[in-house]
């Protein structure tokens, strides 16, 4: 009977422990894969990721907020490049928008929660400025002001979380997106 018992537990704790290794196993789409998917399907990008901002240099000191849809739009003012070296060109050869291009908002991060995410890890950072809505998605605090949101949304993004604003509930939603996920926000 104890070997009958033993065993089973023996079974069962292997079986939790190879389910603990699968969710550490979570393959995440990093912001330079997700840039890549984007600047290689241009005008055909569909789906949920049009609504998904992305974060580029504008001015001096300026951030562009831009989402799926609005580098779309903003590209379409530019003959001379293909979507891909315009893409690659905002995110990773750090060109400038113009600034007069209205398809994004501008803003200027925010100096104290910059500092915070500077002294902080990333964890404790979340954990200040969000809540947790389910393992892997988090929302913003709607008491912050629209600068200190967008700075939060912006460190973030540098850390592979991408975002996007709930029309709905009116919460700004934070998230890893794994490789395995990418086609339903792909379509």
């Amino acid at each position: 009977m104890n070997k009958i018992v033993f065993g089973f537990l023996l079974i069962v704790s292997v079986l939790s422990s190879m389910c603990n290794l699968k969710e550490t196993e979570r393959k995440n789409l990093s912001k330079k894969d997700f840039i890549d998917i984007i600047s290689l399907k241009g005008n055909e990008i569909d789906g949920k990721i049009l609504s998904i901002f992305m974060f580029c240099k504008v001015a001096d000191k300026d951030i562009g907020l831009i989402d799926t849809w609005g580098l779309i739009k903003n590209f379409n003012t530019k003959k001379d490049l293909t979507f891909q070296d315009y893409v690659y060109s905002i995110f990773y050869d750090n060109q400038n928008i113009n600034k007069s291009d209205d398809m994004y908002y501008c803003f200027q991060l925010d100096d104290e929660i910059t500092l915070d995410y500077q002294n902080n890890v990333l964890d404790n950072f979340l954990n200040k400025y969000t809540i947790k809505d389910n393992v892997y998605r988090y929302y913003i605090y709607k008491n912050l002001s629209y600068n200190e949101k967008m700075t939060i949304l912006y460190h973030l993004f540098q850390n592979g979380y991408f975002s996007y604003f709930d029309d709905i509930s009116g919460y700004y939603f934070i998230q890893k997106i794994t490789i395995e996920e990418k086609e339903d926000w792909i379509e």
